[in-house]
């Protein structure tokens, strides 16, 4: 029998709940959601989809953690997924801070109010990390198992 709290179970409950509150959060306060991503550097007929697209990955990516948690077989997968919206929110959180977007967009659009680029960019770092780690351990698990 397996282990059901590991470091990958904690991370996917610590990571899904906080992908889960932000998508929901963010669905629930639209209009916020909608002022803040005015502030970003996209291009405008975009926005609207690429909003939606993303509240729609954290709530599945977040539902995926959570259900991975029992289920093994789909933990690689929300893990990989997470892992891959970390990178791009760190790689994004990196072009804002070092100015390489068309304009400084605002950092409003971080996990928490008042939040500044610096630190926007050591959290989702962090944040890849997080789930990096328990990813790779469970993809060696995996090979283990296939052999």
């Amino acid at each position: 029998m397996q282990r059901l709290v590991t470091y990958a179970a904690i991370t996917a409950w610590l990571i899904g709940g906080l992908l889960l509150w932000r998508g929901i959060h963010d669905v629930w306060f639209i209009d916020e959601t909608r002022a803040q991503w005015d502030g970003q550097t996209l291009p405008q007929r975009w926005k609207e989809t690429l909003l939606w697209v993303h509240l729609g990955a954290q709530i599945c990516i977040g539902a995926g953690l959570w259900v991975g948690i029992v289920w093994h077989a789909l933990r690689p997968y929300a893990l990989g997924a997470a892992g891959l919206l970390f990178a791009i929110y760190t790689v994004y959180s990196e072009l804002a801070l070092l100015g390489r977007l068309p304009r400084r967009p605002c950092a409003c659009i971080g996990w928490w109010e008042g939040i500044t680029w610096p630190w926007l960019v050591g959290a989702n770092a962090l944040l890849f990390l997080s789930v990096f780690i328990p990813l790779m351990q469970a993809l060696f698990e995996r090979r283990k198992s296939m052999t």
